[in-house]
């Protein structure tokens, strides 16, 4: 580890272009990395269990101000003919896998909850969901363009605990390097989906 490769320069900012608030460590660097590899891992492994397919993901930490280290991570997948609630549940499966894990691992402290969560994840369903002409709020509406996210998030939690098994794998070898989506699936018994969806 050291300062910020410049291939990773946009793994530092949003959908938006908005830079992160990068997790800058207090605690061990190998702790919060961690507890990124989950989030990220939460991400591909939903991505391929709703057919999305993953092409890279990962997590870079690197030298930040004041001699402090900073870590981010980045999941990248395409698809098509996906639901938009599933692909709403993939974007909150990050959070929750993170929170989970710290939770399981005693970690939980304010600071670690305060850092794992990601409404950026939120916010870029929302932009993708508006693409298709669906709405993603707190409640949702009465139609099938008006989701909610409490119900969106509720889906994400059961998922990943049923993915549990898989999720772990996949983070325990993200903590140490960056997968290819091909990698991830292996390495989970899953399947990487084709960018089309197929199976």
């Amino acid at each position: 580890m050291a300062d910020l490769d410049p291939k990773y320069a946009d793994w530092t900012v949003d959908h938006t272009g908005t830079p992160f608030v990068p997790v800058t460590a207090d605690i061990s660097v190998a702790d919060v990395r961690r507890g990124i590899a989950f989030h990220e891992a939460g991400h591909a492994v939903l991505c391929m269990a709703y057919g999305m397919h993953v092409i890279t993901t990962g997590i870079v930490s690197w030298r930040a101000e004041n001699d402090r280290w900073s870590t981010v991570g980045n999941t990248s997948w395409e698809s098509a003919n996906v639901l938009c609630f599933d692909i709403a549940a993939q974007c909150a499966a990050g959070e929750v896998a993170h929170l989970r894990y710290l939770r399981q691992s005693g970690l939980a402290s304010a600071e670690m909850t305060e850092a794992a969560l990601a409404d950026h994840d939120r916010e870029q369903a929302v932009a993708i969901l508006a693409e298709a002409g669906v709405s993603l709020t707190e409640d949702g509406g009465p139609t099938k363009y008006e989701i909610s996210w409490r119900k969106v998030y509720a889906t994400a939690e059961q998922r990943v605990a049923d993915l549990w098994p898989q999720i772990t794998a996949v983070a325990s070898v993200l903590v140490e390097r960056e997968l290819t989506g091909d990698e991830a699936a292996e390495i989970a018994g899953m399947t990487n989906p084709s960018k089309d969806g197929d199976l």
